[in-house]
């Protein structure tokens, strides 16, 4: 009785958000196999997620989003990975060789299957790579590669254009996971397959013929849920076993209702997101009235990439914010009583951090108008930068640093002029092989990036897995 009396108190609360759910916890995992979550053992054998978005598309290659990479690494494999300490290792490979600064000689492992049960093959992995710097969302960045030779059914020759001392962490990305493409179909080597796909929940089954050994977990099921509430009243009810993208405010207040368990585990995510204010193609913004709109905003970012990455000296951001400032700032750039719009993903904490964007500019003379979007007519309007201001969440991995800042450049602004103008900072990034040199040339890097401002930082931060204990059993 305590334990609904809790969830009807809990869930009154909600009802004056501005953000309401969009789907049915009680059925999202529901589907035409009859299942739903079990009663689970330590190892439980199916792992059901909530996660703030849809995953979208599951080709390697394609992805755009954080929502969809998660469930890249179940389904695909690359051909090197990351141990714990940070240092890169082989992983579809067995052996490799700088024959020179530009020739890199694999040897595959022996006997890797794909879902479809056929042998993972050297040309397997040169059509895969040719796909994705043809195709891939991110294809300039594999331009470096000029030519892959297939030597036998095991070995193969990858050139590179120049020396590049992070290559090999190149081919531990997501977006180079090895796949396998026959008509309408994707395939993987990973440890899951896909069983269905309904452009709402994506539904893995173990792959019992996995190389690197079978998983425990028999399903993973992984459903969207904007509102991270109900994410948690999933899991109290036990719809779900597994909550991702939870703030610590949502997290707290759920546990101040009794709606979190105890014995729960919790960590922060891996991977640091930044909520920036993005500029659009829609309006023509000088760089005065950038700076104008940035001294506008309150915010907690004091570096214009997470500190997480390296430690910034030269990109250090000014947080100091006077409203007398502001708005004189906002007079001087002609923007008072200037009408924008803010496009915005639909998620309850987004249209907050809107909210709190829209109460700053206003305050200094502007009008502002909210525009909240689905995740598909969101994706396509930002990929074409149709949009006046958008909110928008940048994912950084500290192991992917040049990778970070390239996919920054080439999908989050969509500057390929500013991408080429960087090529001689990046080469020099390529050429060092001391991380600390590196770090010192990426903050110059950033530096220079953030004198254009493409985008206003508003915070950085890590969310938080709740549920953990059950999402090591998948976690790679």
């Amino acid at each position: 009785m305590r334990k609904y009396l809790l969830l009807l108190i809990f869930n009154f609360s909600l009802i004056f958000s501005f953000s309401s759910t969009t789907n049915d916890v009680e059925n999202i995992f529901a589907d035409e196999y009859g299942y739903q979550n079990e009663k689970t053992s330590e190892i439980p054998e199916t792992l059901n997620i909530l996660q703030g978005m849809r995953v979208s598309i599951i080709d390697p290659a394609m992805i755009k989003d954080n929502y969809s990479k998660r469930a890249i690494s179940l389904i695909y494999d690359t051909l090197f990975t990351f141990d714990k300490n940070g240092d890169v290792k082989p992983h579809l490979v067995k052996n490799y060789k700088w024959l020179n600064e530009r020739e890199l000689l694999i040897e595959l492992k022996s006997g890797i299957k794909f879902h479809d049960k056929s042998i993972l093959t050297a040309k397997d992995v040169k059509d895969s790579l040719e796909y994705l710097r043809k195709n891939g969302t991110l294809k300039n960045f594999y331009s470096e590669i000029t030519d892959i030779k297939v030597l036998n059914n095991k070995e193969l020759v990858i050139k590179i254009a120049e020396k590049d001392s992070l290559f090999l962490a190149s081919l531990s990305y997501e977006i180079s996971s090895i796949a396998k493409r026959t008509g309408k179909y994707t395939v993987g080597t990973g440890p899951f397959f896909a069983k269905s796909f309904n452009g709402k929940t994506l539904k893995l089954e173990n792959f019992s013929d996995y190389f690197d050994g079978a998983s425990n977990i028999k399903k993973v099921n992984i459903g969207e849920e904007v509102n991270e509430t109900q994410r948690l009243i999933a899991l109290f009810n036990e719809k779900a076993n597994i909550a991702l993208d939870v703030t610590e405010k949502a997290f707290n207040s759920a546990k101040e209702y009794g709606i979190i368990d105890e014995d729960i585990s919790v960590k922060k995510s891996g991977e640091t997101e930044t909520t920036a204010l993005m500029f659009g193609k829609q309006k023509n913004y000088s760089i005065e009235s950038r700076r104008a709109i940035e001294s506008a905003i309150q915010r907690t970012a004091d570096s214009f990439f997470p500190s997480t990455m390296f430690t910034p000296r030269l990109s250090k951001v000014d947080t100091d914010y006077s409203t007398s400032k502001a708005k004189d700032n906002i007079n001087k750039a002609g923007l008072k009583n200037r009408e924008v719009n803010i496009m915005v993903l639909n998620t309850n904490t987004n249209m907050e951090q809107a909210e709190k964007i829209k109460a700053s500019l206003e305050s200094t003379g502007m009008k502002v108008n909210i525009l909240p979007h689905q995740a598909d007519s969101y994706y396509i309007k930002f990929q074409n930068k149709d949009f006046d201001l958008a909110i928008f969440d940048v994912t950084f991995n500290r192991n992917y640093t040049v990778f970070n800042l390239g996919k920054v450049l080439l999908y989050d602004i969509g500057d390929m002029e500013m991408y080429n103008a960087l090529q001689p900072f990046l080469k020099i990034i390529k050429e060092e092989k001391d991380k600390e040199k590196r770090d010192q040339v990426f903050d110059k890097i950033v530096q220079l990036i953030y004198k254009e401002l493409p985008y206003i930082p508003i915070s950085h931060g890590r969310t938080l897995v709740v549920g953990a204990e059950k999402y090591k059993y998948i976690e790679r």
